[in-house]
């Protein structure tokens, strides 16, 4: 390292490590800040008196002597299991402590995905005249919920109309979908009247069209806002669809929300006996208050925000020390440089100059190719960063630059401070 020949070359790579350093940290940044600040900023979403509903997974367990762990459908019939849920769903509508009773397939913001086909309009852009388009497709959540789902959790219509008793048919039509969905397909809330079907199967075919199974035509008849009990951007983002439909046809197993009225005592341990008293055959599970969900949920993003934090802090001091140990090893190995030009009466000020506009070249080419990256990276995940990249990308090749420079600062001056006789004495 200290043989003259090899001078140039070690430059030449030094300033490679440097630049390669400077484009990873550029183009990683942006999205863990992304991810970090969506999780540590965003608020819990409010759309229901949270500590007035309650919640639970309704199982059956065939023989009401045996304890342990819930039994699933499988251990009895599907019909006898809707059966006695539509008797234990009566029973307790019937009771005075609470004041509804409704159900779904899935607890809001747990819901799986589904792919739709959105039906083309008449006259969408990209076809000819007399053409029909091809159907949209579109990643969704679904849940099948009851007729009275958006009435007991008191989330209001937005456009349209809820469910009615006569949706829950088996060859009823209407949809409901959040406000998410609406935007994404129509880009705004005038979505009312286009139909959307399930693709049940795809069936890939070499040397010809795919083979498409699917549902039937589904009508959108209301919009409702984002109910999903989970902040930030996961899962909230996602669009949603909802089905109506009847006890008798309910989702095997369902999740049961009820609704407690104003001053009732110790409501969970109520429901729970009332719940064995009814139908012993019957077991609630993960009984708790909407409230509980928000915040378990939230915790569990909040230990994923922490760990996000701490990845995107170390990825920072990381690049800014690998930068300092470059930079620090590039000004010691012109000490020599920096002693023969202050011995022959260069201001220290003008040697500063020359050190940092050679990091400052480095840094810029650093920051160019990662910023190229990064919005590469970003068009290939579908602009993930969204209408955040005019100010993430920015922000981050400030902050780079100015790490590199600051790094470059002590090596800078510590060279400055070595006598000129010292430093012509090195080989």
């Amino acid at each position: 390292m200290s043989s003259r020949a090899s001078h140039p070359t070690l430059g030449r790579v030094w300033t490679s490590l440097i630049v390669v350093q400077v484009a990873i940290a550029v183009a990683i940044l942006p999205f863990a800040l992304f991810v970090a600040l969506g999780l540590l900023c965003g608020s819990p979403q409010q759309w229901h008196s949270a500590d007035a509903l309650l919640t639970a997974s309704v199982a059956f367990q065939p023989d009401a002597a045996r304890s342990g762990a819930e039994a699933g459908a499988d251990d009895v019939a599907v019909e006898e299991y809707r059966s006695r849920v539509s008797g234990l769903l009566l029973r307790l509508e019937a009771e005075p402590v609470f004041a509804g009773v409704t159900f779904a397939g899935r607890f809001p913001g747990y819901e799986g995905l589904a792919r739709f086909e959105v039906e083309p309009r008449p006259g969408d852009s990209g076809t000819d005249p007399g053409d029909r388009p091809e159907p949209a497709t579109i990643v969704v959540r679904i849940n099948q919920v009851d007729t009275g789902f958006f009435d007991i959790l008191d989330v209001p219509v937005l456009t349209g109309r809820g469910f009615e008793g006569s949706d829950a048919r088996d060859d009823s039509t209407p949809i409901v979908v959040d406000r998410v969905f609406a935007e994404r397909v129509q880009g705004d809330s005038h979505v009312l009247g286009r139909r959307i079907r399930r693709v049940i199967r795809i069936t890939r075919r070499e040397g010809g069209p795919d083979e498409i199974e699917t549902g039937p035509w589904l009508r959108i008849v209301g919009v409702v806002p984002d109910i999903a009990v989970r902040r930030g951007f996961d899962p909230g983002a996602d669009p949603r669809v909802y089905q109506p439909v009847a006890a008798a046809a309910a989702p095997v197993p369902l999740y049961l929300l009820v609704r407690v009225r104003p001053g009732s005592p110790d409501p969970a341990g109520h429901l729970r006996t009332l719940a064995s008293r009814i139908d012993a055959g019957l077991v609630l599970g993960q009984l708790r208050t909407a409230a509980q969900v928000e915040r378990e949920a939230n915790r569990a993003l909040d230990y994923v925000a922490g760990a996000v934090a701490a990845v995107t802090l170390s990825v920072v001091l990381l690049s800014a020390a690998g930068i300092y140990a470059m930079t620090s090893f590039t000004v010691a190995r012109r000490r020599r440089e920096i002693g023969i030009r202050t011995a022959l009466g260069a201001s220290p000020r003008r040697l500063l100059v020359g050190i940092f506009a050679r990091a400052s070249a480095q840094l810029g080419a650093g920051v160019l190719a990662g910023l190229v990256l990064a919005a590469g990276v970003d068009r290939i995940a579908g602009d993930a960063l969204g209408d955040r990249t005019p100010v993430l990308l920015p922000a981050v090749a400030v902050l780079m630059v100015m790490v590199g420079l600051l790094a470059a600062l002590g090596p800078a001056l510590r060279g400055l401070a070595v006598p000129p006789t010292a430093a012509l004495r090195e080989d």
